[in-house]
């Protein structure tokens, strides 16, 4: 809400909307979302295998905005906290935001797995940080990840291309405990 309070406030707009209603009804205009392919699955999974999940986002969107929109697409899912950039002052790859997230899990950061896409700002970022990085590497079209076009992540990772992957190995674990 941040962006939408400089220009609204600049240009002397005066709302009768909470802010939360504003950042979501921006939200859904500007950028429509869809849930990458086997999501669904792959949070229902986590939900009944009462594995916990929590969200580290750089986007510009409060927490609850953001957790709003997912639950619209994702009704399933239960996450238990999430974290934006908008709220915390900082952006991964940050250290302090993954500090947060390992914080609000009241876990050791090296029994945390952290999933994401972005090569800097999120498997080597998280790793520096002790936790056990899962790459999601995907033919999604997205600007952020621009800049990691040609790289691969320089340290010990897990590389998946499908969610679907991530339950299979999760199953394997689990079968040999």
């Amino acid at each position: 809400m941040i962006f939408q309070r400089l220009v609204f406030d600049t240009l002397g707009i005066e709302y009768s909307l909470s802010e939360e209603e504003i950042e979501m009804k921006f939200w859904e205009k500007a950028e429509p979302i869809y849930p990458m392919e086997h999501a669904l699955e792959m949070l229902c999974y986590l939900k009944k295998t009462g594995i916990r999940t929590g969200i580290v986002s750089n986007i510009s969107f409060s927490s609850r905005t953001l957790l709003r929109r997912i639950q619209k697409q994702l009704p399933e899912c239960a996450f238990e906290f999430v974290i934006t950039s908008s709220e915390y002052m900082f952006r991964k790859p940050n250290p302090y935001m993954f500090k947060a997230a390992i914080n609000k899990a009241g876990l050791k950061a090296e029994d945390i797995w952290y999933c994401g896409d972005g090569i800097k700002l999120d498997v080597e970022s998280s790793a520096k940080c002790g936790m056990y990085p899962v790459w999601y590497e995907s033919d999604i079209k997205c600007t952020y990840r621009k800049a990691d076009a040609d790289l691969r992540p320089q340290c010990p990772h897990l590389n998946i291309h499908d969610w679907l992957e991530l339950i299979e190995i999760l199953d394997k674990l689990k079968n040999t405990y």
